[in-house]
């Protein structure tokens, strides 16, 4: 009687031949088809990344981890097949086979990394939400006839199944009464509806029936987050402390003790919690050696400074406790007890300098008497020159990306890292020669925005316009001029203040560091300024668009919406 021996498939004709003869002991034909299978993988991976760079800096940095997957399934498949070519010479059947039983997987490795990045370049979009964007993009692209309606029924009952099967997990979970938990389940049968409807459209159905689905799937999407929220918020963040962090380690604590927590998950917060708090200790121990703008800050700087220690002291026995070393349980809850007690110190503290930072960062306009934010220059009220905000804050409390008004001031990431330049020199952590150079570097990027700045110019007015097209065209004209010329400003702006930091640097002169920052800000505001009404005017334009049936262009992360790699290397990719 004759065993038989199951072969495994291969992800393309090409790869499944190489397989077989493997199996069927066809030493001289397994080693005439790896070689020009090797050719064919590298040859495709070249073609590959080689599309991938011509779509920019920005597309690479986007896509680096989905792009990588790609190279590293390409490697394994070549690894296979020099694992074949190897066997084959010595016709070891037995390495053969594991061999081919290695290729195999590594073709459907090649597949599964190639959607991967599919999905992560479509995944770029307008929305938020990464899902969105993809089923966004994915749908034009079938109603273009660039994608198989395959291709589109597939993900959407993927999706449709995800969100099935976590609804029935929700609705058999413990946590059934627990704050946003019966909320999650709704919102996730919700979702599950509108793929069922989703998975449906077909290339023949208006763009407006897949825009409506979509958005009611944002809603879901949106649904969810705020469900979440809900819960992880009474769950973890809500407890006997003020602080919500402190909450949060105490409840994983207790977990860790009642075998409901991993160790390692205790290590990490307490772990992450004390080393921000060394760092910070050591900020303000350089602060403390300074003059403080009142006594309050006086009094507030040194009750910080002995409230961290005291939480930090706290910390070390969870840290242990996560490590496994040996601790008492009256350690273990003396600590406990002063993170719980120091939390409530904590919270206080940041709202007294979050209050005196509010009314420092506030301007009264001499006109009129009205209060108004740092950054502006106009009261918006009487129209009179706005003074200078005071500088002598205690610490800037402006989170990235402020919110989405006109007028609110931004943080930006660079104005964070010149801050944060200028902040290490002054409390003697970098010497001259490094600030200068930094200042140089600053100085560079303004010289590669101006650059760059030089090369744009406003509209042309289209021909072939009406007298009311003619007059919406000269308003965007208008704005594009005026735009341009807020930036030209900005950037002078910026570099004004870089000057004045050099001069900081050179004489250590308080005012040019405190003019220079001034300037500095001020210049990126203008630009943030800018980039605002440019994100309004998309906005318009998008909708505009939409309500004629057209398509507006884009580019960025997601790159060129119709290069495609999946034709290079046969099946694998496909």
């Amino acid at each position: 009687m004759t065993t038989s021996v199951e072969i495994p498939k291969g992800g393309s004709p090409e790869t499944q031949a190489i397989i077989d003869a493997c199996y069927q002991g066809n030493w001289a034909g397994a080693q005439q088809l790896v070689a020009p299978r090797q050719v064919a993988g590298k040859q495709a991976l070249d073609s590959f990344m080689g599309q991938a760079r011509q779509q920019g800096e920005e597309f690479l940095t986007a896509h680096k981890i989905s792009l990588q997957r790609v190279e590293d399934a390409f490697g394994k498949y070549q690894q296979a097949l020099a694992s074949v070519a190897q066997a084959a010479q010595t016709q070891n059947s037995e390495e053969a086979r594991k061999a081919a039983t290695e290729l195999a997987v590594a073709s459907f490795g090649i597949r599964s990394a190639v959607v991967g990045y599919e999905e992560s370049y479509l995944s770029y979009g307008d929305s938020r939400y990464p899902l969105i964007n993809l089923l966004t993009n994915m749908g034009e692209r079938v109603r273009n006839g660039e994608l198989p309606q395959a291709s589109w029924t597939a993900t959407c009952g993927r999706y449709g199944e995800y969100f099935t099967k976590a609804a029935e997990e929700v609705q058999n979970s413990k946590e059934q009464g627990q704050p946003g938990v019966a909320e999650r389940q709704a919102a996730l049968l919700r979702a599950s509806g509108v793929f069922q409807q989703l998975v449906a459209l077909t290339s023949q159905d208006a763009r407006a029936k897949f825009e409506d689905l979509l958005f009611d799937l944002s809603g879901c999407l949106a649904d969810l987050s705020d469900a979440f929220e809900k819960y992880h918020t009474h769950v973890f963040l809500t407890g006997k402390s003020s602080s919500p962090r402190i909450n949060l380690i105490l409840k994983v604590a207790q977990g860790v003790m009642d075998g409901t927590y991993d160790k390692a998950v205790l290590r990490a917060l307490a772990t992450d919690l004390s080393d921000e708090i060394v760092g910070r200790l050591k900020e303000l121990d350089r602060l403390s050696q300074k003059q403080q703008e009142s006594a309050l800050m006086t009094d507030c700087l040194a009750e910080m400074i002995e409230v961290l220690e005291s939480i930090d002291d706290g910390l070390q026995a969870l840290i242990a406790v996560a490590n496994g070393e040996p601790v008492e349980q009256g350690e273990i809850q003396e600590s406990l007890d002063i993170l719980l007690e120091s939390g409530d110190v904590l919270t206080d503290l940041n709202k007294t300098i979050a209050q005196y930072n509010q009314a420092q960062s506030t301007v009264t306009c001499p006109g009129c008497g009205a209060n108004h934010e740092a950054g502006l220059h106009t009261c918006s009220a009487c129209g009179a020159n706005l003074p200078l905000a005071p500088t002598n804050t205690s610490s800037v409390e402006m989170q990235e990306g402020a919110e989405d008004e006109m007028g609110q001031p931004v943080m930006t990431t660079v104005l964070q890292e010149l801050f944060q330049k200028v902040e290490e020199f002054d409390g003697g952590r970098m010497d001259v020669e490094q600030f200068i150079d930094c200042m140089e570097d600053f100085d560079q990027r303004i010289d590669l925005a101006e650059q760059k700045l030089s090369q744009i110019h406003p509209p042309e007015m289209p021909d072939d316009l009406n007298v009311e097209q003619r007059a919406i065209s000269n308003e965007f004209i208008t704005i594009a001029e005026d735009a341009l010329s807020l930036l030209e400003v900005g950037l002078a702006e910026c570099r004004e203040g870089i000057a004045h930091l050099r001069h900081f640097a050179e004489t250590d002169e308080e005012q040019a560091m405190e003019s220079g920052k001034q300037l500095y800000f001020d210049g990126t505001q203008k630009m943030w300024l800018v980039a605002r009404a440019q994100q309004r005017v998309d906005d318009f334009i998008r909708a505009s668009a939409a309500e004629l049936g057209a398509t507006p262009q884009g580019g960025g992360a997601t790159g060129s919406a119709n290069f495609s790699f999946t034709s290079r290397f046969s099946d694998e990719m496909r």
